[in-house]
């Protein structure tokens, strides 16, 4: 069964926008297979990887100026154990170091906020977008990521 859910399609929908600006790329990380229904979608000009942690292919994630990840409603993907490859979902290992920057968009749940300083002893700029100003307050209130990260959004690679 393919599964694709309204943030996926939000996903392809803004990487296909951000693609369209004249300073800006924007490459899309998918960690399994996307489904037909997500391809028919996309941008035809939008440089999408999939597979990116069952395969390790990693060069495109260190490439990148700044990682936007999407489906942050999974408390698996703001856990520094996802990205070293130490939990059930991958065994593929990321040297966080490389990432010079993370956002993370918090939609509907954000409780998986209270993971992310554990991540950020390995990556220091990390970065989040809230669905209101209530989750904002609720994340950044709670002491979850330190007072003095950046708190504004960005998604994309200049050219290079």
């Amino acid at each position: 069964m393919e599964m694709a859910g309204g943030s996926e399609f939000r996903t392809l929908e803004m990487a296909g926008a951000i693609s369209s600006l004249p300073d800006y790329e924007c490459v899309v990380l998918a960690e399994r297979a996307i489904s037909s229904k997500l391809w028919n979608s996309a941008a035809k000009n939008l440089e999408v990887h999939e597979r990116v942690m069952e395969d390790s292919k990693l060069d495109p994630l260190y490439s990148l100026d700044h990682l936007l990840v999407i489906n942050s409603d999974s408390k698996d993907f703001a856990t520094r154990e996802y990205w070293l490859g130490k939990s059930a979902r991958h065994k593929c290992a990321v040297q966080l170091k490389r990432i010079p920057q993370m956002t993370f968009l918090f939609n509907f749940i954000v409780s998986p906020a209270c993971q992310l300083p554990g991540l950020q002893r390995s990556v220091e700029d990390i970065r989040i977008i809230t669905a209101n100003s209530k989750f904002f307050h609720e994340i950044h209130g709670a002491g979850s990521i330190s007072a003095s990260a950046p708190l504004s959004p960005a998604a994309t690679r200049k050219p290079h």
